[in-house]
Order: structure tokens, then C-alpha cells, then sequence
């Protein structure tokens, strides 16, 4: 049971890279949907990102405890399901301007997005760290993920 756990919270075993695993993983949630967006298309695609980063930091969440005290660390490097979860709520389009981009183009602006506001953490992302086991885990990669969404859709109308 714990290598499906590890499988999990990992990401396929991207969390073992061995530097920069949390851009690494949300390289994992960049492919996860691009591989989605070679059968779903607009609004089904976006509806994808949106629930499977949803069921992604449901799973992050329940799965925290367990990570902590399996690598021994409050918040394990090796954890980036985290960050798929939140890299996926960057991908999720919610104007039909923004559904109408190509996947591909809507990805590289979202991981970087979402990759500086990971970093950065602004309020209340850095805060929600505080919080215990898998909520301090997730919950700052899911802020990140929904300001980075913002940005994208920013970028999109008005760049």
C-alpha cells in the first residue's frame, strides 16, 4: 500500500527528481493535459483540467499525514501530486476567448504563472502552508493555481 501512496504523491515518481521536483511536477500536470487535450477540446477540456485537480488535491489532502511521516519532513519535496493539482486549476479556461486557444499555447503561459506564484506565495498561499498535514500541503499550490488561472485569462484578452 505504501508504494501505491508513494506512486501517488509523487507523481509517477517525478517528486524523486533529484533538484527543482515541484517544477518537475507541474511538467506532470502540464502533460496530463496535453495528453487529455488530443481527445477533448474546449469547454471538456477545461472542465477535465478544473476536475481532475480537484480530485488531484483531494487525493494530495488525504494523502499528507501519510507523507509526512513517510519522508519524515513537514512538507516533502518528493510531494508534487500538489503541484499537479494546482497546475491543473491554472489550465482551466473559463471565457470562451481563452477555451478557444490551443492547448499548447495555453500551457506555456500557465506553468509559468503558475510556477511564479508557487514560488512567490502570495496571501493567503503562503499562509495556508500553516495549516496541518495534507491542507498545508495542497492548499498553497491550489491559490497558486487559481491566481495563475487569472493571469492566463488576463494575458489572454488583453496581451
Amino acid at each position: 500500500m505504501d508504494r501505491l501512496r508513494e506512486v501517488a504523491v509523487t507523481w509517477f515518481y517525478l517528486g524523486e527528481f533529484p533538484f527543482a521536483s515541484g517544477t518537475v511536477g507541474s511538467l506532470g500536470g502540464v502533460a496530463l493535459y496535453l495528453v487529455a487535450g488530443l481527445w477533448l477540446q474546449g469547454t471538456a477540456l477545461s472542465v477535465f483540467a478544473g476536475v481532475a485537480g480537484v480530485v488531484l488535491a483531494i487525493v494530495g489532502i488525504g494523502l499528507g499525514r501519510w507523507a509526512q511521516e513517510f519522508y519524515k519532513q513537514r512538507d516533502p519535496s518528493e510531494f508534487v501530486l500538489d503541484e499537479v493539482a494546482g497546475q491543473l486549476l491554472a489550465l482551466v479556461a473559463v471565457t470562451a476567448t481563452v477555451s478557444a486557444v490551443a492547448p499548447w499555447k495555453l500551457a506555456i503561459p500557465a506553468f509559468f504563472f503558475f510556477r511564479f506564484f508557487d514560488v512567490v506565495k502570495p496571501f493567503p498561499a503562503g499562509r495556508s502552508e500553516r495549516l496541518r498535514a495534507g491542507w498545508g500541503i495542497v492548499l498553497d499550490d491550489l491559490f497558486s493555481g487559481i491566481y495563475a488561472a487569472v493571469c492566463v485569462h488576463l494575458w489572454f484578452h488583453f496581451v
